[in-house]
């Protein structure tokens, strides 16, 4: 995998806190919102099927919200990023638990039952992504995947475009292919964006949810 380390600055405060005033992406104080963020852990609980004594990783967690709100509902969850700045914002109660990436490798020597990848992999290029996704086989059994769709030219979802960093915008089979090509099995898949971005659920066809299970499945 090429260093993804090398763009981990464009993900700086501005990104997080005044993303549409400077034109770097569609946050504005990105920050802790516990009526939404249990309520979408809770359903991706719920699509992906996790059990209770699972143990959890949110790549690309940024502040670890998603991680703090595991947490609270009792599961074992970590989380990583590159961004250096998100991490250091990190709840105070997961600090410990969301780590800064400063390599291509997920900074955890434990393997995990569950991968989150949401709202992640459009950020990737083309050319990286195949490896990323293969280096998840290393690490987990089985993944849950959020990614935003597009007709490969622009998002389905305008407000998508914002965003400087995003670069992927293909529909749900070219994703379906992509996971099966590198060592997943699509389990389910659906453009149902019910309590996972249900802010977006108007368009038809504007994001998908991925279940995805290691082909090659990791002992304990």
């Amino acid at each position: 995998m090429n260093d993804i380390n090398r763009i981990a600055n464009e993900y700086d405060k501005n990104y997080f806190e005044n993303g549409i005033p400077t034109g770097k992406s569609g946050y504005v104080n990105y920050r802790w919102v516990p009526e939404l963020t249990i309520p979408l852990v809770y359903r991706i609980i719920q699509i992906a099927g996790m059990k209770e004594f699972e143990r959890i990783l949110d790549f690309g967690s940024a502040k670890g919200y998603l991680v703090y709100a595991f947490r609270l509902l009792d599961f074992e969850a970590y989380g990583c990023d590159i961004s250096e700045y998100a991490i250091s914002k990190s709840h105070e109660e997961i600090k410990e638990y969301n780590v800064l990436m400063t390599s291509n490798e997920i900074p955890f020597k434990k393997s995990f039952d569950w991968v989150i990848v949401k709202d992640v992999l459009e950020h990737i290029p083309y050319e990286q992504i195949d490896e990323l996704i293969k280096h998840f086989l290393k690490k987990t059994n089985k993944c849950f995947v959020v990614v935003p769709l597009g007709d490969g030219n622009k998002y389905i979802i305008p407000d998508y475009e914002a965003d400087i960093t995003h670069l992927i915008k293909e529909d749900a089979n070219w994703w379906k292919e992509k996971f099966e090509n590198n060592g997943f099995e699509v389990s389910s898949w659906s453009y149902n964006m019910d309590k996972v971005k249900s802010s977006w659920k108007h368009y038809k066809n504007g994001n998908a949810y991925f279940v995805l299970k290691n082909r090659y499945l990791l002992e304990d």
